[in-house]
């Protein structure tokens, strides 16, 4: 099994080889739902390549991305910590090859004080900690500090400085109107930060596009230490 995904990479060798067996590998296509409000999710997606989006919608079908998930972590970590549905739904938002394993069979291997636990329940962590920066940054940033932080953390955890997303999409994403992240896309563009392609984002200087974030991204250790974005040595 390749050890891309950061989660399975910090277990042991031998704890991963036994892993191996129960998992598939398998390519997440595009709008995929790999998990759904309500629902007890049937697999677990540990990515290895593409992005994940976690979506939180309203009663009056209003949405928003409340979490993004890459080759830093897996999908469903509720499901570990004892809850029997998800609370929001998770789509795939770039498509990307994932290790994929039945949840019953997660919830056995995990067992009080086993390797695998370990890693997923520090990893439940991190997604706290993302999650309340999320919410820091929706009740008092700018559209454009959010895009940034947005573009930042989508590429981190893809380990790449290229996004393959259109406005539309970031749009959605972000809950706010693609006028307002055009907007944004552009004044960012004109301070050199970033340079877009049709259907494609890049970051030029991550140092810059972290200053326009404005204090409300930090890295946290979420992604391949190794990975610095152009601009950020």
């Amino acid at each position: 099994m390749g050890n891309e995904n950061i989660l399975l990479a910090a277990l042991e060798a031998d704890v991963r080889e036994s892993i191996s067996r129960e998992m598939e590998l398998v390519v997440m296509s595009c709008r995929q739902q790999v998990m759904r409000r309500r629902c007890r999710p049937d697999y677990i997606y540990f990515p290895e390549g593409g992005l994940v989006s976690v979506i939180a919608r309203s009663a009056r079908r209003e949405q928003a991305d409340v979490g993004t998930i890459g080759r830093e972590g897996c999908t469903a970590v509720e499901v570990v910590l004892g809850c029997e549905r998800a609370y929001q739904d998770a789509i795939v938002l770039v498509s990307g090859p994932a290790w994929r394993i039945d949840t019953e069979r997660v919830l056995t291997l995990c067992q009080h004080g086993s390797p695998l636990r370990a890693v997923l329940m520090r990893y439940a962590y991190v997604t706290l900690m993302q999650a309340r920066e999320t919410a820091l940054v929706n009740a008092r940033g700018t559209i454009l500090q959010r895009v940034a932080r947005w573009i930042l953390i989508a590429c981190e955890k893809m380990s790449t400085t290229q996004l393959p997303l259109t406005h539309d999409e970031i749009s959605a994403a972000l809950g706010v109107r693609r006028a307002g992240v055009t907007v944004a896309l552009g004044r960012l563009a004109d301070t050199g930060v970033i340079h877009m392609e049709r259907g494609r984002i890049a970051i030029d200087n991550a140092l810059g596009l972290i200053e326009a974030a404005r204090g409300y991204y930090s890295a946290m250790g979420m992604a391949d230490p190794g990975f610095v974005p152009a601009g950020a040595d």
